[in-house]
């Protein structure tokens, strides 16, 4: 089935092309082609309803940060540059538990851009400016943000353990 385009208020994936197959209680989805915020995304979910495993891989080189960044971070995070992404991320359980099983890495490089927006590194610069300003300096950022050669951004994530009671 080709959807074309698949929207929330704060994600967009298009194109997105998949195979879906349902077999009694049992559900197979593979996705063939789609684009996570111009991020190429593949995978695939397995299982019936109450075991679902879910497989995702999102890859891109030389992509345009301006565009996927804003849109990954729901515009918490703005800026300009090229970047590299990896991550590949493993879930299971029901749809209501698969955020309680994740696990994954997750790598971005990018390259001579500059930070416009980041709302955590802006609350720490504003407390810079104040510091610098009562030593008599101010902090050089240009009007189109924090210049930038290259940066890196690396995460891994483990599914939280699960606690049997008796």
């Amino acid at each position: 089935m080709n959807i074309g385009i698949l929207e929330t208020d704060k994600l967009s994936i298009a194109p997105l092309v998949a195979e879906a197959k349902l077999a009694g209680a049992k559900l197979e989805l593979n996705v063939s082609k789609a684009a996570l915020c111009g991020i190429t995304l593949f995978g695939n979910m397995a299982g019936e309803l109450e075991n679902l495993q879910l497989i995702v891989t999102l890859s891109a080189r030389q992509a345009d940060l301006t565009k996927s960044v804003p849109c990954l971070t729901g515009d918490r995070v703005k800026g300009s540059g090229r970047m590299d992404v990896d991550a590949r991320f493993t879930t299971r359980g029901t749809f209501e538990t698969l955020d309680e099983h994740l696990e994954g890495q997750f790598s971005l490089d990018s390259r001579d851009g500059n930070i416009e927006k980041f709302d955590t590194l802006n609350k720490v610069f504003s407390f810079l400016n104040v510091t610098e300003a009562v030593r008599g300096k101010q902090l050089a950022v240009t009007e189109k943000g924090l210049p930038y050669r290259i940066a890196r951004a690396k995460e891994r994530w483990q599914a939280r353990p699960s606690i049997s009671t008796s």
